[in-house]
């Protein structure tokens, strides 16, 4: 009878044991599967991340481009006021000795005439 219980026992613990073999590979398996769906969403966080950041140095690099641009813009507007000012300013003082001429010729004109009058 000892025997008999001895082969029992021996079954029940090899099947325990057997049964532990599973649930532990098993657990090992499904421990694999979750690591593998955390590093899958850990590499798209990670993707996404870095797509954000591009992004955002994009922007910053566009903002900064139309500034650079509205700057240009700014100057090259200044530059064409100052240079139509200064054409302005240069056909005004040509008329002004056109006029000062004319008034100096008259002015001759005038002392000749009076000159011979007399």
């Amino acid at each position: 009878q000892n025997e008999a219980n001895d082969r029992v026992t021996r079954v029940i613990d090899l099947e325990a044991t057997r049964q532990r073999t599973l649930i532990d590979s098993q657990a090992q398996v499904d421990k694999a599967e979750l690591k593998r769906d955390g590093d899958i969403t850990e590499a798209q966080i990670t993707a996404q991340t870095q797509r954000l950041i591009a992004d955002r140095q994009r922007q910053a690099v566009l903002i900064a481009l139309e500034g650079d641009l509205a700057v240009a813009e700014a100057q090259r507007e200044a530059k064409l006021t100052e240079r139509r000012n200064e054409q302005v300013r240069v056909r005004l003082e040509n008329e002004k000795r056109i006029v000062q001429a004319m008034q100096a010729a008259y002015t001759s004109v005038a002392q000749a005439n009076a000159t011979a009058i007399r």
